[in-house]
């Protein structure tokens, strides 16, 4: 009985090991297709966004060279200044693939050839807006506000650039030009949410506290209950010795924050101030009533 029981043993010990086997070649197989198959549908990726016109050249790996043939060709047949309808398609298809291999990582390829191509078209605006997008992802702000910049006086009512110039103005601490430049942006779209909100924080922040309360309370209209807003709307009033004003904003503070101690604080002390602002008035009263 041993014996059986030890060879039944031995038969599924060698079952199990040579299942076994099977499943890591399988996995190891699996996983080399997969491998590949992954490979060619990226190397597709760049190939279904652009034309079947397009030159076989722009899509092959050598990007580094196939950009220099593109720009060199375009160099040799300008003769004025304007782009001929062939030109911007060919701009046209680099943006797009410019964009695409952003979006796969490959930033030097991207930035290198995107530099090139402004050498022909320098006011382009999607190859130039997204050079100051990778320029932001690498924490260089200032060339990618010197970007923005350029951009705004060729693009003057262009909402979406002006925010991008306020905003990377706001994380270098230049506030009072961000300031200036959401101002802008309100004057193209007064219905933007996201230039309002900015405004009012901003306005807070370099002390204009009228159009920090003006631009709090417009915000609001639409998100009534939004906490830090409402924290602006209620420093605004008391920096502006609103006191009855900032109470009942901090009010609402207090129920959508039920455990911030420092609104507790400010509360109690606006409390006393205007305790003691109305026993003020009402002594002057009295003295002057006492003197008549």
């Amino acid at each position: 009985m041993d014996f059986l029981l030890n060879s039944s043993l031995i038969k599924y010990e060698i079952f199990f090991i040579l299942a076994s086997l099977v499943y890591i070649i399988f996995h190891i197989i699996h996983s080399i297709i997969f491998f590949f198959l992954n490979l060619w549908k990226r190397k597709n990726i760049e190939e279904k966004i652009v034309n079947e016109a397009m030159p076989v050249s722009v899509i092959i790996e050598n990007h580094a060279n196939e950009t220099k043939v593109g720009v060199e060709e375009i160099l040799e047949d300008k003769n004025n200044e304007e782009l001929s309808n062939k030109e911007k398609d060919k701009l046209l298809n680099v943006v797009k693939i410019a964009k695409t291999k952003f979006s796969l990582g490959d930033i030097e390829w991207t930035k290198a050839s995107i530099i090139e191509w402004l050498s022909i078209n320098k006011d382009n605006r999607e190859l130039n807006m997204l050079l100051a997008i990778i320029y932001e992802n690498e924490h260089n702000y200032k060339k990618a506000e010197l970007i923005y910049k350029d951009l705004v006086i060729i693009y003057d009512h262009d909402l979406e650039i002006h925010k991008k110039l306020g905003f990377v103005l706001s994380l270098q601490g230049r506030y009072e030009l961000a300031y200036k430049i959401y101002k802008k942006s309100f004057s193209i779209n007064e219905n933007d949410q996201e230039v309002i909100e900015m405004v009012a924080n901003l306005a807070y922040h370099i002390g204009e506290y009228t159009d920090a309360k003006i631009f709090a309370k417009l915000f609001l209209k639409n998100k009534p209950r939004n906490l830090e807003v409402l924290t602006v709307l209620a420093y605004s009033h008391i920096n502006l010795t609103e006191r009855i004003e900032a109470l009942e904003i901090l009010k609402k503070v207090k129920e959508l924050d039920p455990y911030n101690s420092e609104i507790d604080n400010i509360i109690e002390k606006l409390k006393t101030e205007m305790e003691l602002q109305h026993n003020f008035v009402i002594n002057k009263k009295e003295e002057k009533r006492e003197e008549s």
